[in-house]
């Protein structure tokens, strides 16, 4: 674009069928997400990436501490005496659904793996740097958004090193992202 700015344009398809399943365009500027506009948002299945290495950055410093899950204020927490579940997603508030509710399963299950995937990876270090907080409510990632950010912030050896982690943590964010509003 004429102000430096960077459209990505995903289509994501289901491998077995090849029905569409997520058509959006992400406009990046400055290494960060400055808007997106969402065709199709179905769930994806969980990716297949294959770790054929490690999954670290070699040249960086210690990752922080603080996870992404808590900085973008995802969360859940589970009343086993009410038989409810309280769910949080960035800035969309709380929402209440019983424990045996899909939806409410999806998003616990969701944030613990993000958990897991940021533990003992660079991941949410890595999707921190490129966002600048331009992760909010309703945005989906692609994986080519990534790699096309993170090659500018960190180095094509930090999108090699880290590839797997990166997908993991972008299909829970994802999911945890579509999820939300089915939340009842």
């Amino acid at each position: 674009m004429d102000d430096g700015s960077k459209v990505i344009h995903t289509k994501s398809y289901n491998e077995e069928t090849n029905e569409l399943l997520q058509d959006f365009e992400t406009i990046i500027k400055d290494e960060k997400i400055t808007d997106q506009e969402i065709y199709k948002n179905e769930e994806m299945p969980e990716p297949n990436i294959e770790n054929t290495g490690p999954v670290f950055v070699p040249f960086a410093s210690t990752a922080s501490n603080n996870s992404l899950v808590s900085v973008l204020n995802m969360s859940y927490k589970k009343n086993y005496s009410t038989n409810k579940g309280t769910a949080t997603y960035s800035k969309s508030g709380t929402k209440t659904a019983k424990l045996s509710s899909k939806t409410f399963d999806t998003h616990a299950r969701a944030i613990d793996s993000i958990r897991g995937v940021e533990n003992g990876t660079l991941a949410g270090w890595l999707i921190a740097a490129f966002t600048g907080g331009g992760l909010t409510a309703g945005k989906i990632i692609s994986l080519q958004t990534l790699k096309t950010v993170i090659k500018n912030v960190a180095g094509p050896v930090a999108v090699v090193a880290n590839a797997w982690a990166l997908g993991q943590w972008m299909y829970y964010y994802n999911t945890i992202s579509s999820n939300f509003s089915k939340i009842k």
